[in-house]
């Protein structure tokens, strides 16, 4: 048995699922909003294959906002 009710797993379960639909719709806006500079890194990748974290930084650096590394 849990040590917890029906109701309280339920709700549990509920809030877990408007989390998860609110941070995947997140995610594409963020994607759709990001698309060039997703194209850019990617022509890049294919390039080169890898990045060094400072080479990734000055591709990225200037199109990311402040709160993007939170």
């Amino acid at each position: 048995t849990r040590p917890f009710s029906e109701a309280t797993a339920q709700a549990v379960d509920d809030e877990m699922q408007r989390l998860m639909s609110s941070r995947l719709e997140r995610v594409r806006t963020l994607l759709r909003e990001r698309r060039a500079l997703l194209d850019r890194v990617t022509a890049v990748l294919l390039e080169k294959e890898s990045l060094e974290a400072e080479e990734f930084a000055a591709l990225v650096g200037a199109d990311l906002p402040a709160t993007a590394a939170a």
